[in-house]
Formats: C-alpha cells, structure tokens, sequence
C-alpha cells in the first residue's frame, strides 16, 4: 500500500514538472437543439474506445449524444497513453472539448487550483477548479483508476451544453482492456 501511495505521488510530481495548462471562460453562440427521442431524452449513440496496444490497461465506453462526435487523439504504448476527445459538431474541436484519458504521467499544475474529493460513477476522485472557476478543469480517479482522467476545456461553452457533457460523463466507463 505504502509503495502504490509513494508512486502515485512520484507520477503526480513527475507530472506537475511537465507543465500547466487553464482555460478562460467566455460566451457562447447558440446553437441547435438536439434530436430528442420521445421520452424527451437525447438520442445517444454507446461508444466504446480501445488502446491497439496491450500495454494500456484501460478502455473507454460513454454515450455520444446526437450532434456530437469524438476522435481518437492518441494511442501510444511508449508513453502509455490513450485519449479521446468529444465536442459538439457544430464546434471547432479547437474551441473547446472534453477529454477522457487514460495516462501513466498524469500532474497539474498546483497555481491556483483547489481540489475536491467526489465519487465519479462510483468510483473516488478528485475534481479540480483553477483560479476560483466555478467550473471543474480536470476529474481525475484514484485508486485501482489512478491515471484515468477526464479534462474540461469546453468552458466557453457555459450552460448551453451541460445535459449533453453530462451524458458523456454519467455514462462514461473506464474499464479494464483485457
């Protein structure tokens, strides 16, 4: 136990030494209702992602809202690391996205962060808040799911599209690859 706690604060600082990123909030335009399905629901497509490399001991299943899409942005087994990102389609992926990772080297930058303990899906995280944002930059999950992580920058898109990141995440799984 002492060994597994000694490491995960060794990636945490390894990580932390790597860099910082934050995003600022701004407006969004509006944009189309979904589809909704006779229950009022929003039509959801299950999406389940899967590192091509056995060395990544995760894989990655969540709903995919109507209107929205998702890209693979890595799979690298010398790194350990399998990403997703998922944004509207009526956005540039580079306005903003939600990303769901797995990775061996997760850190962030300490600068204005406050950190809360949550349960995410069932499981024990932390949710982290730069800068006095009331809206969470990064979950990250401990225990037996220490460097699967979920980061925010879809900030600018404010309330607007909250049901449907909400999707994504009450959905998301992160289960084991073999």
């Amino acid at each position: 136990m002492l060994k597994k706690r000694l490491m995960t604060i060794l990636i945490f600082l390894v990580s932390v030494m790597m860099g910082c990123t934050a995003s600022p909030d701004t407006p969004v335009q509006e944009t189309q209702a979904p589809e909704q399905t006779p229950a009022g629901k929003v039509k959801v497509e299950n999406v389940t992602v899967k590192s091509q490399s056995p060395d990544i001991p995760f894989m990655f299943s969540f709903d995919l809202p109507s209107g929205w899409t998702y890209r693979i942005t890595a799979d690298d087994a010398e790194n350990k690391i399998l990403t997703v990102s998922v944004w509207p389609e009526d956005q540039d992926e580079d306005a903003g996205n939600i990303v769901i990772e797995y990775t061996a080297f997760f850190g962030v930058c300490g600068t204005g962060l406050e950190q809360k303990e949550i349960v995410f899906n069932g499981i024990p995280a932390h949710q982290g808040f730069y800068d006095g944002s009331p809206i969470w930059d990064f979950i990250s999950l401990d225990g037996d799911y220490a460097g699967c992580v979920i980061l925010n920058s879809g900030k600018s898109w404010g309330s607007e599209y909250e049901p449907f990141v909400n999707t994504v995440l009450y959905s998301l799984q992160f289960l084991p690859a073999s």
